[in-house]
C-alpha cells in the first residue's frame, strides 16, 4: 500500500506539475499509508478556484481601465464583457488553472476513496473521510460542469456534452467525456451516499458536514428545476441551526474596533473555498449597473463598496474592498444561498409570501434594524424578480453570478435576450450564445483524446 500510494503522489506530480500537490505531505517524503493520512487529502493549504475570465460575463465586474477593455489588451476579458459572440476565445486558453486545479482536487479525493479501505486506523474517521470525500467531490464536479457545459434542461440533457468523469485515480484510464445528464446523475449519487455518514457539524471550514451536504443536494434539485426537492433539501439545512451573518453587529464591532476580521469561520461559512487566492475578490471594481441594486442603507454597499479613484474606470463604477478583513467565499457556500434558493422555488411556484419572508429574513441582517423595510411583491412575477436582484446582491462576486446567468437562459420565465450599453453603443447576448460555455484550454484537449470541444 505504502509504495502504491508513493507512485500515486509521483504520478500526481506529474500529471499536476507546477500546480501544488505535494505541499499536503510533508518535505522529502510523500506517503500515505494510515487513515490519516488519507483524510489529510480533503484539505490544502490554498483551495483555489481561480475564475479566469468567466466573471466578466455577467453585468457585474469592470476592469478599472475601460481603454484595454475596449482595445482587447487582455483578449478573454475583453471578449467576455463586450458579449463578442464572433471572437474565438478558445484560441487564447493555453492552459485554464480553474480546470486543472479542480481537477487535481478530485484525484486526490479519488485516491482517498480508493485506499482508505485499506489503511490502519480510526474506523469512525475512516467513514467519516470516505463520506466528506465524496461531497466534496460532487462539489467540484458541480462546478466543472456549470463551468465548460451547458446548463441542465430536461429536453437536451442526455445529449449535451460535458466534461470528464474520474470516479477513480488510474493513470491509464481514458473515460468518455460524459454527458450533462450523466455528470449530474455522477454528482447526484455521491451527494446521497455521502449524507448517510457525513458529521451532523463540519469538522472546520473545509470539511463539510450535514448542512453543507444538503445545501448542494438543494442546489443541485434547483439548477435541474426540480422545486420541492430543493426546498424539502434547503429546509433540512436550516435544522442545523448555522446563523445568518449579522452585519449591523459587524459594522457596529468595526467601529469599535477596525482591524476586526471575519474569516472562515465566519457565522453562516457551510464549505469555504476560495477564488483567485485567499484575499479574492478584492480589489475588484463593480459596474454600474449592478452598484445601483443597492439601496443605500443596505449595509453591504457601505461596508464593502466604495466610489472608483481611478480616473479611466466605468463612469459610476465602484470599488470592492474590505481590506482583507473578511474572507469571501467566492467558490464555497453561506447560508444566505439556501434562504435564497428557498426563495426562488417559492416564487417560480407562485408563492409569494413564502418567497418573500425568506428574502425579508435575510435582509433583515444587511441592514441596521432602524433602515430595515420589508419588501413586498404584487405578484409571482415582481417576486422572481426580487429574488434575482437579491441574488445578485448577497451572492455578488461568487461564481453564482456568472452560474445564474448561465441557468436562467432554460427557465421560460427567465429566458431573455440581455442588453447593455457601452461607450454608447448597445450589445446584446442571445440566451442560446455559446458565450455560456467557458471553452477547454488547448492543454485540456492535447492531454485528453476524449475530449471535444464544447465551446469557442
Amino acid at each position: 500500500m505504502k509504495i502504491k500510494n508513493i507512485l500515486a503522489i509521483c504520478s500526481l506530480s506529474v500529471l499536476f506539475a507546477g500546480c501544488g500537490y505535494l505541499d499536503v505531505v510533508p518535505k522529502g517524503e510523500a506517503v500515505i499509508e494510515t487513515v490519516e493520512d488519507y483524510v489529510g487529502l480533503l484539505e490544502e493549504l490554498s483551495p483555489n478556484y481561480p475564475t479566469g475570465n468567466f466573471n466578466f460575463l455577467p453585468e457585474e465586474v469592470i476592469h478599472y481601465n475601460m481603454d484595454d477593455v475596449m482595445n482587447y489588451k487582455f483578449p478573454l476579458m475583453s471578449a467576455n464583457y463586450l458579449w463578442n459572440a464572433e471572437y474565438d476565445r478558445a484560441k487564447f486558453i493555453e492552459r485554464d488553472d480553474f480546470y486543472n486545479q479542480t481537477y487535481k482536487r478530485i484525484a486526490k479525493l479519488n485516491i482517498l476513496l480508493d485506499g482508505i479501505d485499506d489503511a490502519k486506523g480510526s474506523d469512525v474517521l475512516r467513514i467519516k473521510g470516505k463520506a466528506q470525500a465524496r461531497m466534496l467531490r460532487a462539489y467540484n464536479y458541480f462546478v466543472l460542469v456549470n463551468v465548460f457545459a451547458k446548463p441542465y434542461a430536461n429536453a437536451t440533457a442526455a445529449t449535451d456534452r460535458a466534461i470528464i468523469v474520474r470516479d477513480e485515480f488510474n493513470m491509464e484510464s481514458t473515460p468518455a467525456q460524459s454527458t450533462v445528464q450523466e455528470v449530474y446523475d455522477f454528482i447526484q449519487a455521491d451527494i446521497e451516499a455521502a449524507l448517510i455518514d457525513l458529521p451532523e457539524q463540519k469538522d472546520n471550514p473545509y470539511r463539510p458536514g450535514k448542512a453543507l451536504g444538503y445545501a448542494l443536494k438543494a442546489k443541485v434539485h434547483l439548477y435541474k428545476g426540480e422545486l420541492d426537492d430543493a426546498i424539502e433539501a434547503s429546509k433540512r439545512v436550516l435544522d442545523y441551526k448555522v446563523g445568518l451573518w449579522d452585519l449591523e453587529q459587524y459594522a457596529n464591532d468595526k467601529q469599535s474596533n477596525p482591524m476586526v476580521v471575519v474569516d472562515f469561520n465566519m457565522p453562516e461559512c457551510l464549505l469555504h473555498l476560495n477564488g483567485n487566492n485567499s484575499m479574492d475578490p478584492e480589489p475588484i471594481h463593480i459596474t454600474k449597473e449592478l452598484a445601483s441594486l443597492f439601496d443605500k442603507n443596505d449595509l453591504r454597499k457601505s461596508l464593502f463598496l466604495f466610489r472608483n479613484p481611478h480616473p479611466m474606470a466605468e463612469k459610476g463604477s465602484l470599488c470592492f474592498g474590505t481590506y482583507s478583513k473578511v474572507r469571501w467565499n467566492v467558490a464555497g457556500m453561506r447560508l444566505s444561498e439556501v434562504y435564497l434558493i428557498l426563495a426562488e422555488c417559492y416564487a417560480r411556484k407562485g408563492m409569494v409570501k413564502e418567497a418573500l419572508d425568506y428574502v425579508n429574513e435575510l435582509r433583515q441582517y444587511r441592514f441596521r434594524a432602524e433602515d430595515f423595510e420589508p419588501l413586498e411583491a404584487a405578484n409571482a412575477a415582481e417576486a422572481r424578480q426580487i429574488v434575482i436582484d437579491e441574488r445578485r446582491r448577497e451572492l455578488m462576486l461568487t461564481n453564482n453570478s456568472f452560474f445564474d446567468m448561465k441557468r436562467y437562459t432554460v427557465i421560460p420565465e427567465y429566458r431573455r435576450t440581455l442588453t447593455k450599453v457601452v461607450n454608447g453603443e448597445e450589445l446584446t447576448l442571445d440566451p442560446d450564445s455559446h458565450l455560456y460555455v467557458i471553452p477547454f484550454s488547448i492543454e485540456a484537449l492535447e492531454s485528453n483524446p476524449n475530449l471535444i470541444q464544447n465551446s469557442k
